[in-house]
C-alpha cells in the first residue's frame, strides 16, 4: 500500500474501517476523519490532513484498548496504517517548518 498516493491509502484504510469496525458511530467518525484527511491532502493542506489522521487514530486507539479477543488485532493493524500515513505528513510538516525558519 505504501506505493499508493497518501489520499488513496487513506481511502483504502477507510474502506477497511467500514468492513472491520462494528461500532457504527465510531466507524463513521473514523471514516469521516480519514476522508477529511484525504481531501485536505489533495488540497495541499498538510496540517489539516495530519490533524484529521490524528483524530482518526485516537478513536481507533480507544477502540483497540477496549477490544478483546479477535477484534483487537484488526484495530491495531488499522492504527499502524494510519500512523504510517502520519509519518509522511509529519515529515512534510517538519520540512516546511525548517524551510520557514531558514527563509
Amino acid at each position: 500500500m505504501a506505493d499508493l498516493p497518501l489520499d488513496e491509502r487513506l481511502n483504502s484504510i477507510a474502506d477497511t474501517v467500514a468492513e472491520t469496525v462494528d461500532d457504527e458511530a465510531a466507524a463513521g467518525a473514523i471514516i469521516e476523519a480519514l476522508t477529511a484527511a484525504a481531501d485536505a491532502y489533495q488540497a495541499g493542506d498538510i496540517e489539516t490532513a495530519h490533524a484529521q489522521m490524528h483524530d482518526a487514530l485516537e478513536i481507533v486507539a480507544e477502540l483497540a484498548e477496549a477490544a478483546g479477543g479477535d477484534t483487537k488485532p484488526p484495530l491495531e493493524a488499522i492504527a499502524k496504517d494510519i500512523a504510517a500515513c502520519m509519518e509522511e505528513t509529519a515529515g512534510v510538516l517538519l520540512g516546511n517548518h525548517i524551510q520557514d525558519r531558514l527563509d
